[in-house]
């Protein structure tokens, strides 16, 4: 599998700040205002854009070093969840985080497990499929032969599975 997790490693600017304990965090703004942090913080939009263009998740983890501190990030299509900063030079928790992760099944680590690639058989009588639809104009977009198939199961309201076959997503979203 690719990009399983991803890490970014800063000098010493924070893309997000922390609320004081007696802070209303509701009305906190976390979004640190320097022009490094806005940097970080859309170089990172982009490593999980990219994590979920690459192949299907419901979700990936993040982590930035920054010196001596780190967050943790969880990510998904509406955004992304962010640990208070901490010190991982005196704790356990990157360290637990990462033998925790080592431990997770593929879908526990966000990965979208209902999305295999199809057999032979069933690629050749899906692009048989499509070659019928694009002769009779009735696909605006349709995958071109040898291109990458995927296999979506869906359930009806039933509960019976059935499989999808489809190429890969036309259109590339600007952010998550």
């Amino acid at each position: 599998h690719l990009m399983q997790i991803f890490i970014v490693f800063e000098k010493n600017q924070d893309p997000f700040q922390d609320p004081d304990e007696e802070l209303n965090i509701s009305t906190f703004d976390t979004q640190g205002s320097t022009g490094q942090g806005d940097h970080t913080r859309r170089q990172m939009v982009s490593y999980a854009h990219h994590a979920f263009d690459a192949i299907p998740r419901a979700f990936c983890f993040s982590v930035t070093v920054i010196c001596s501190h780190a967050r943790l990030y969880r990510w998904d299509h509406s955004g992304a969840v962010v640990s208070r900063k901490f010190d991982w030079t005196t704790s356990y928790i990157l360290a637990e985080f990462f033998w925790r992760f080592a431990h997770m099944a593929l879908g526990e680590r966000g990965f979208d497990t209902t999305v295999t690639k199809p057999s032979r058989k069933e690629s050749s009588m899906a692009y048989s499929v499509f070659r019928s639809a694009r002769k009779h104009n009735r696909l605006i977009s349709f995958p071109e032969e040898g291109e990458d198939l995927l296999k979506f199961l869906v359930y009806d309201a039933d509960g019976k599975e059935h499989a999808v076959i489809t190429g890969r997503s036309q259109t590339r979203p600007s952010s998550l």
